[in-house]
């Protein structure tokens, strides 16, 4: 009979992982990879110095004047007239 060290009686002794929900997982707004909160919390600094700055927000749509304007000038200069027009009308309503 093989002895055993103390190291190996003690981790014996241990008690195993205990059952519980899973882990939540959050996104890295610089990488977009996924990680529990206490990697993120390790891995975003990191991230943060190469990347320098979060990708920026999606536009949002009750907000006309952050919408994405077209490449097409002429399509372009339409969504502008739209969006002077309209703010026009946000100021003239009581």
């Amino acid at each position: 009979m093989k002895k055993l060290t103390a190291k190996q009686m003690l981790d014996l002794l241990k008690p195993k992982g205990k059952l519980g929900r899973p882990p939540v997982m959050r996104q890295c707004p610089y990488c977009k990879l996924a990680f529990t909160a206490t990697a993120l919390r390790a891995h975003q600094p990191a991230c943060k110095a190469i990347h320098m700055q979060p990708p920026p927000p999606p536009p949002d749509p009750a907000d006309l004047e952050n919408q994405v304007l077209s490449s097409n000038p002429l399509e372009r200069v339409r969504q502008l007239d739209q969006q002077e027009q309209d703010r026009i009308i946000r100021t003239l309503e009581p």
